[in-house]
């Protein structure tokens, strides 16, 4: 199964988080990564890094990190923070639920995971929750292009620029909105299908 891809997803987008930690402590990333690493609570995390980034860069990058409320008329649009607090969520039950063998035709079995019968609220009748190959491999995209995002930021600001996927300027100006994703084609994590 792809679990242990997207764990490893995950841990790219937290090696990810921690360099930018680092960058709004000011400090190195292995410093940085000795305080970020004993915080597991993901939301204390996640709050550290929206304060620090209010120290740092005062509300410049607020429609980028916490997307822009919405108004009658206008849809709310989240930011990347919204976005890393839905992976802490999934992440959470990729590693939390069991694996069960779903037989779907005879002859045909297919591994999904499932939450523990016990304290699921989900029934048999939404499986849409679940996580199969297909669900484990849309975890995997979206994680991978939230660690790239949060990684270009960190090489933009401290400019470090090499290995940076794309334009500075074209990120530069993707930072002035909330995220989107998939990628739109003027982005420079852009992907045909």
């Amino acid at each position: 199964m792809k679990r242990g891809l997207a764990i490893e997803a995950y841990a790219g987008l937290e090696s990810a988080l921690n360099y930018l930690f680092g960058h709004l402590l000011e400090t190195s990333p292995d410093k940085a990564g000795v305080v970020f690493f004993r915080v597991v609570n993901s939301r204390a995390r996640n709050t550290m890094l929206e304060d620090l980034l209010d120290k740092k860069h005062r509300k410049k990058y607020d429609d980028f990190f916490r997307g822009i409320s919405g108004a009658p008329g206008q849809k709310r649009q989240p930011g990347l923070f919204a976005m890393i607090t839905a992976l802490d969520q999934q992440r959470n039950e990729i590693v939390h639920w069991h694996t069960v063998f779903a037989r779907r035709r005879v002859g045909e079995t297919q591994e999904e995971l499932r939450p523990h019968v016990f304290w699921s609220t989900l029934m048999e009748d939404e499986p849409a929750r679940w996580y199969g190959k297909k669900r484990l491999q849309s975890f995997i995209d979206k994680t991978d292009f939230v660690a790239a995002t949060v990684w270009a930021f960190y090489r933009v600001m401290e400019n470090k620029l090499d290995g940076l996927v794309g334009d500075p300027a074209a990120w530069a100006k993707v930072f002035e909105a909330p995220p989107v994703y998939p990628a739109p084609e003027a982005h420079p994590l852009y992907k045909p299908e």
